[in-house]
């Protein structure tokens, strides 16, 4: 643990940049009930690059994605970076249900700089894969990552891809997806039928964490099995 993992005494000052609007809209989205929940949200976003020596902050227009398919604009979502308290949360929750991440492939829909991915390579899942259209998004995160796992002697435990999710076969060891602000409703539904398919072929239990967005994955016979901090987490079984 780095001495940026908890925030110093003076933290109590991060609150001044927020007004009162901002303070409700931010606690409600986020599921955040508790004011110390809200201080540590606001410091894991904060230092989040500088702790980890990387760069996955700022927020970046549709158009300025660089998608080689124009036609792929319509249907994304802005990149913004994932809230690593809230990622954090989701995936102590989500151990409760699965006990180990040892033998677990994670696949995040919407890569975009690697916050995640690194998130979840830190919470110990076996291989981590990244899916992105976005060429400017998916080098800066294969760079991160680099970065992160430069010293561990594993240099398969993550694999990006520029890959359409809508037309993406998870690999039979995938069970836990993550979905932060990552596209339309209409391509949800198509990824849905991909994950549906793979399922049928390879029967397992799956995981799916969503944050950003009211899909719900039921029509590929998903339930909402639990929720925190603004994650929520739903599973075919």
């Amino acid at each position: 643990m780095t001495p940026l993992s908890s925030p110093p005494p003076y933290r109590f000052l991060l609150l001044n940049m927020l007004s009162v609007s901002v303070y409700h809209h931010v606690c409600h989205n986020l599921g955040l009930r508790r004011y110390s929940d809200l201080v540590q949200h606001l410091w894991e976003t904060a230092t989040f690059d500088l702790r980890y020596g990387v760069s996955t902050k700022g927020n970046i227009p549709v158009s300025k994605l660089g998608f080689e398919d124009h036609t792929v604009q319509v249907h994304a979502e802005p990149y913004s970076p994932a809230p690593p308290f809230c990622i954090r949360n989701a995936f102590r929750q989500l151990k409760k249900h699965l006990h180990s991440f040892e033998d677990v492939v994670f696949v995040d829909y919407g890569c975009g700089r690697g916050r995640v991915m690194l998130l979840a390579l830190e919470a110990g899942f076996r291989q981590v894969i990244g899916l992105d259209l976005s060429l400017s998004l998916l080098e800066q995160c294969r760079e991160n990552l680099r970065r992160y796992t430069q010293h561990q002697n594993d240099p398969a435990c993550f694999l990006v891809l520029k890959q359409n999710a809508a037309t993406y076969l998870p690999p039979p060891a995938a069970s836990v997806f993550f979905f932060f602000n990552s596209f339309s409703e209409l391509i949800f539904e198509q990824v849905a039928v991909q994950i549906t398919h793979s399922i049928i072929r390879h029967p397992r239990p799956v995981y799916t964490l969503i944050l950003g967005s009211d899909y719900d994955f039921s029509s590929a016979g998903f339930k909402l099995i639990d929720q925190v901090t603004g994650v929520r987490l739903f599973c075919n079984t």
